[in-house]
């Protein structure tokens, strides 16, 4: 089954698959990432993923996988269109840095390689957004909003 997941992401151009001079296989996946903070210094958090029948705690920085032939601005403006519309057209960019970082993949079982796009942004004073605010490692939050 993880075989065929992975055949339909390289089909759509999400990922894809290399072998090495030894043999072995590598995957290979582009992401962009938001990174945005407000002045009081909380950054904004994805908290879970909803999979269609229930939500997974997942506290990671929110983004999503950037397609082939696709810039990281283009990549960005789906994340606000499909994912963070709470968010459009109220932060300041700050810049994009790159980081990599190769595992195993808990989805598929093979070496991953991830080729992070990190989009820094801030909300500027006196803009206000609506969602929780965790001093702590959040518990249990109803929306998946959350700075923290």
């Amino acid at each position: 089954r993880a075989i065929e997941q992975l055949r339909q992401e390289v089909d759509s151009s999400k990922s894809i698959v290399v072998v090495t001079g030894t043999g072995a296989i590598i995957r290979v996946v582009s992401l962009v990432v938001l990174r945005a903070t407000q002045p009081s210094g909380h950054v904004f958090m994805q908290v879970g993923k909803y999979d269609g029948s229930s939500v997974k705690s997942a506290l990671q920085l929110p983004g999503v996988k950037q397609e082939a032939d696709e810039l990281v601005s283009e990549t960005l403006e789906r994340i606000f269109a499909t994912k963070l519309t709470m968010l459009e057209g109220k932060l300041e960019f700050l810049g994009i840095t790159q980081e990599d970082q190769e595992k195993e993949s808990k989805e598929f079982g093979v070496q991953t390689r991830y080729l992070r796009s990190i989009c820094a942004a801030r909300l500027p004073a006196g803009k206000k957004l609506d969602a929780h605010v965790c001093t702590e490692k959040p518990k249990e939050v109803e929306s998946e909003a959350v700075f923290c």
